[in-house]
């Protein structure tokens, strides 16, 4: 959430006339500071989700949560490296742009809609998407942790990815969504293992048999 407000919306260079303003925009302090805090956002998202699946495998939905753990490590892989090419690329042809390169507007243009590009935000997006389904079946199925943060955690999933470039609101919606149901889950998990070690404490001392 702090990243997106920092790094502001997210604009489409197609629709950036001049180019002008668009430039000033991805040249700015704040649009690679926001950038940075997604990356490190992102990069602790992967650790999350593999934190959260590896608990979740130890119940009946062991293949399951291990599945949606490939997928959506996969799918964060793909989005970290899209959004590397925002966050490294549009700067350099922003100053390009502002030194009155007329070339650099349709490189940029030319650089969002490239299809490799396309196809690894799509297949980024897509994958996340898919491998958030598993992983919140398991945890709506769970009989220890919260069963609404199985749905939240359903939901962030399409907020973030399919709308994050289009309404900046609705992206902010997906991160709100995330945050609460990680809430949930560490709570959950955190109280799990305390009944956990509540009943190894409070258990009968098992009687060692006598040698005859």
């Amino acid at each position: 959430m702090v990243g997106a407000i920092v790094r502001g919306p997210f604009y489409n260079p197609e629709f950036a006339g001049d180019g002008r303003w668009l430039a000033d925009s991805v040249v700015s302090r704040g649009y690679s500071v926001g950038w940075l805090i997604l990356f490190a956002a992102m990069t602790l998202l992967v650790f999350g989700v593999i934190s959260l699946a590896m608990d979740l495998a130890h119940g009946r939905g062991r293949a399951r949560a291990l599945l949606g753990l490939c997928i959506s490590v996969a799918g964060l892989a793909l989005s970290l490296a899209v959004a590397g090419s925002f966050a490294f690329g549009w700067p350099s042809l922003g100053e390009l742009i502002l030194s009155g390169d007329p070339a650099a507007v349709t490189v940029l243009v030319a650089s969002y809609n490239s299809m490799p590009l396309r196809i690894a935000g799509i297949a980024g997006s897509a994958l996340y998407i898919g491998g958030a389904l598993p992983i919140a079946m398991v945890i709506w199925e769970s009989r220890s942790l919260p069963r609404w943060a199985g749905l939240l955690y359903l939901i962030h999933a399409p907020l973030l990815c399919i709308t994050a470039t289009t309404t900046l609101a609705v992206e902010y919606l997906g991160a709100f969504f995330l945050l609460l149901a990680g809430i949930a889950l560490s709570w959950g998990v955190r109280h799990e293992e305390e009944v956990v070690r509540h009943l190894e404490h409070h258990a009968p001392l098992l009687e060692t048999p006598s040698p005859r």
